[in-house]
């Protein structure tokens, strides 16, 4: 047991070094998927903060020009559908250049908003406002709106220290011939700066919640490997030997439901492997006797060569008498292995035939003994062992009664089923005995077993049988009365019971 641990040991350190715990495979990913959110919300703000800021900017330069051209501008369309929260932004205007082209250029024009003005042939006539340092022109685009069917366009433009943002609009004599554009520009170093100071504030809570976050992936991680780490050492524990380990019921409802699966696991298993002690050990006490007995019986007949023939003759009686004991015992072991490994597929049985042989067998020798039947067939998993079953209870119900006492066996079809029953006026079996007297060994009267060869295990044969069959085994019994067992065998799909005409 202890060479078994060590190797477990080794085994479990292993499997450690080469595979990630589920606790820290489930820190890491939810770390991996707190820090990706949290990523894609900051990218996103930042984002959406630079596009109303943009739009802000370039609401400014509209109202700029809305407020100071002459004559006030016309809108030369509806706006668009998917034009947005604030469709004016969107909305084309119509400039209209007076014929004296006289304008409020100085008005229109700040130390934060540049005004350009080019004509048809792309001559710049003014140039006003913002800082000492402009941004660059970008004819193409100007070129573009004056060729091309757009009103007006937006773009961007750059010096050496700023980014700015661009309006370039288009513009009509009072016959409607395009005459020049008109460009309004604002520089977005305030913005920008507002969108670092938004970025590192980003950058400092999302550090912040993502290492709350690897605390909470950490506790929940903790939350849900906790019970199963503790069931992986039960585990270790029952594999060890020590079946009296148990889980303990804690974490989520799945976990909860591991234990209590575990747990009845467990029992089960403890219960097959006690049982299976329970049996070993009794089957060695039941072979121990009448082993004992054909040893010494053998061991007289070697020592004394002259012993009376009387004397010869009945040891060997009691090696005989015992050599059936043991043959009995290991045919019984036998079958209930059989019975506990079986596959086999129903068969077709006459339960008539059947009892028909019991009947010419038993009443010769049992003249107390009534034996009624109907001709039925039906489908039986392991059909020699129904005749087996009979017979096991006829002999106990035989070997408990004495006459006038009466022992009746029955076989009928009731609710859909086949029953079989055998009941007798023997001397029963007390309250306390009932309800173990289907366990392997286990006798009700010991000492006349004993006498009579019973090996104790009649009707855990029975049981098993009948279990195989999906049926159910019913003892009643009243001491000074007699007992009746009764098998019950349900109609299932694939297995036919009928009454023969």
């Amino acid at each position: 047991m202890i060479v078994t641990s060590r190797l477990r040991e080794v085994d479990t350190v292993e499997l450690r070094k080469k595979y990630p715990s589920t606790r820290r495979l489930l820190t890491l990913w939810n770390v991996l998927l707190i820090g990706f959110l949290l990523f894609c919300l900051s990218l996103g703000l930042y984002f959406q903060i630079q596009k109303d800021l943009d739009r802000r900017t370039f609401a400014q330069l509209r109202f700029q020009l809305m407020e100071h051209w002459d004559p006030a501008p016309l809108q030369a369309a509806p706006p668009p559908r998917d034009s947005g929260p604030d469709p004016m932004l969107h909305t084309p205007l119509h400039l209209v250049m007076p014929s004296d082209r006289q304008q409020k250029w100085s008005e229109l024009a700040s130390a934060f908003v540049l005004v350009r003005y080019y004509q048809a042939d792309l001559k710049k006539l003014v140039d006003m406002g913002g800082p000492r340092e402009q941004p660059d022109e970008h004819l193409d685009e100007i070129r573009s709106l004056l060729s091309g069917n757009r009103e007006d366009a937006k773009y961007e433009a750059s010096n050496s220290f700023e980014h700015w943002l661009m309006w370039a609009q288009r513009v009509r004599d009072e016959q409607g011939r395009v005459v020049g554009v008109l460009e309004l520009g604002m520089g977005s170093k305030p913005a920008d700066d507002l969108l670092g100071d938004v970025a590192g504030s980003l950058g400092i809570f999302g550090t912040l919640a993502l290492l709350v976050g690897v605390l909470l992936a950490a506790a929940l991680a903790r939350y849900v490997c906790s019970p199963l780490e503790s069931i992986v050492k039960k585990m270790q524990r029952v594999s060890a030997g020590d079946f009296q380990a148990r889980a303990e019921r804690q974490g989520p409802f799945e976990m909860q439901s591991i234990a209590v699966n575990f747990n009845r696991m467990v029992a089960e298993l403890s219960q097959v492997f006690e049982s299976q002690r329970r049996f070993v050990a009794d089957a060695s006490h039941e072979l121990k006797t009448p082993l004992t007995s054909i040893q010494t019986m053998v061991e007289l007949l070697r020592d004394y060569q002259h012993i009376p023939g009387d004397r010869r003759e009945r040891a060997f009686h009691v090696i005989e008498r015992e050599l059936a004991r043991v043959n009995n015992l290991v045919h019984d072991m036998l079958t209930l292995y059989r019975l506990d490994e079986s596959k086999l597929q129903p068969e077709q049985l006459d339960l008539g035939e059947v009892l028909s042989e019991l009947a010419a067998a038993y009443h010769p020798l049992h003249d107390h003994l009534d034996i009624h039947w109907e001709p039925i067939r039906a489908e039986l998993v392991d059909p020699a062992g129904c005749e087996r079953a009979v017979r096991n209870l006829l002999d106990n119900a035989l070997a408990h009664t004495t006459p006038p006492g009466r022992v009746s066996l029955s076989v009928r079809l009731q609710s859909g089923g086949l029953v079989i029953e055998v009941s007798d006026q023997g001397t029963g079996i007390p309250p306390e005995d009932l309800p173990r007297v289907t366990r392997r060994f286990y006798r009700s009267d010991l000492s006349r077993s004993r006498r009579s060869g019973g090996s104790g295990l009649g009707l855990s044969i029975v049981q098993s049988w009948v279990e195989s069959n999906d049926g159910r085994l019913e003892l009643e019994s009243e001491l000074g009365k007699g007992t009746l067992a009764r098998i019950w065998l349900p109609q299932v799909e694939g297995r036919k019971t009928s009454q023969l005409d």
